[in-house]
């Protein structure tokens, strides 16, 4: 992979420990825009709303002295002073912050050739920006296919052979569904399972058309044989840019009918790793497998990749009955809803307590404006400065909001 720019007279092989206060980008449309990869890339405008709608968000995952780029600073303070618990970061930013502060370290979700224009238009040096080299590499490693390599490398850690098969071409893809009778199709690239459906060979003629959109704009697609799952999973890692990927905890999170994100569970680490446990019941094969990912993310993109990564996993049912480990559904190489949930829960949370993180869509104002109402109904309850229950919004609501983040402790 391509190195990080290094400043002259320094080393790449000595790096200076120093730490640069943080300034975090929520843009969740990343993922479109590394499908899409054209730099002058528009993300449709539901993407759009909830890039906005939600763009203090990182204020939960933010440290002391970073800060969060916002649309209107003066909304998000009004908030941030009527909680009942307060973000251990307190700062927001707008792009003029942004501009001026140039000791501010740029950390968006994720990273594309879309943020870096948009970055660039709004007058952001280019040395505070990562290399058009470096993006180029995490677009190709966000690419599904590196599932391929992630199973491959895991292969003697895992009862079945679970390696996904990239197909280019039609005839592939029924050879696929066909042999394994039931198969979940894949989009290289997409966001939030949207571009994820299940076929079998009863039906698999009735996708043609939508297997063939995808080979026309992508080039491949990605097939895995359908698992019985017991329990949705990942692990998240975080990276240091110098080459050390290391496990930074675990999240727990359950999908709609569709296979997107519905809700993530919020939870000390201890707590996480004994629910997965519970279900998985041989806690040493996922140390093993997360000793070994850290090896593999390490040489692989460790010095392209600053920040947070996450690997989905699954505990399915083999077919002896038994629970077994599925290692790699999916590579995140971004933030994910699983790193702030597994922050939120070890900062917020009191202990022994167990909580949901929900992100919900309202078409309308009127149905926006009910929930808030009931939420009102189970305020958060305090104890020792931690959430002990209730409602706690995690983001502000305007009079544009038609997205809401909220957290649900019992």
């Amino acid at each position: 992979p391509p190195k990080p720019r290094t400043p002259p007279g320094l080393s790449i092989l000595n790096p200076p420990k120093i730490v640069m206060p943080k300034c975090h980008i929520f843009n969740p449309e990343n993922d479109l825009a590394l499908a899409h990869g054209d730099p002058c890339y528009t993300a449709p405008l539901l993407a759009r709303r909830l890039r906005a709608d939600l763009s203090a968000f990182p204020i939960w995952w933010a440290n002391e002295d970073d800060s969060v780029l916002v649309e209107n600073k003066d909304d998000c303070n009004q908030w941030l002073e009527s909680l009942p618990i307060q973000p251990l970061c307190r700062n927001f930013a707008s792009l003029k912050n942004l501009r001026r502060e140039t000791a501010l370290e740029i950390a968006p979700w994720g990273w594309s050739h879309a943020l870096c224009r948009w970055l660039e238009r709004a007058v952001i040096s280019e040395d505070r920006l990562p290399p058009e080299l470096n993006v180029d590499y995490l677009r190709t490693l966000s690419h599904r296919s590196i599932s391929i390599d992630i199973h491959t490398h895991l292969r003697s850690l895992v009862h079945d052979n679970l390696i996904p098969e990239e197909c280019c071409t039609l005839s592939e893809v029924s050879d696929f569904v066909r042999h394994y009778g039931d198969a979940f199709i894949k989009s290289p690239w997409s966001s939030s399972g949207q571009g994820v459906f299940r076929v079998t060979k009863e039906n698999l003629l009735n996708f043609y058309t939508r297997i063939e959109r995808i080979l026309e704009k992508q080039r491949s697609v990605m097939c895995e044989r359908a698992l019985e799952p017991i329990l949705d999973f990942a692990v998240e890692f975080l990276s240091d840019g110098s080459g050390n990927v290391k496990f930074a905890g675990y999240s727990v999170f359950g999908n709609d009918a569709t296979g997107s994100y519905d809700y993530g569970l919020v939870a000390s680490t201890e707590i996480l790793r004994s629910v997965i446990d519970s279900e998985l019941g041989d806690s040493h094969r996922l140390d093993d497998v997360i000793a070994s990912l850290e090896d593999f993310l390490s040489k692989k993109m460790g010095l392209v990749r600053k920040g947070w990564l996450g690997v989905d996993m699954m505990v399915y049912r083999g077919e002896d009955g038994s629970p077994r480990l599925n290692p790699c559904i999916e590579l995140n190489l971004r933030t994910t809803m699983g790193a702030a949930a597994s922050v939120i829960g070890n900062r917020y949370l009191l202990p022994g307590k167990v909580g949901k993180m929900y992100v919900r869509y309202y078409k309308r104002r009127d149905q926006l404006d009910s929930a808030v109402a009931a939420f009102a109904g189970t305020p958060p309850i305090i104890e020792n400065g931690m959430l002990a229950g209730g409602v706690l919004p995690l983001v502000p609501v305007t009079s544009t909001s038609q997205y809401f983040a909220y957290l649900e402790v019992d």
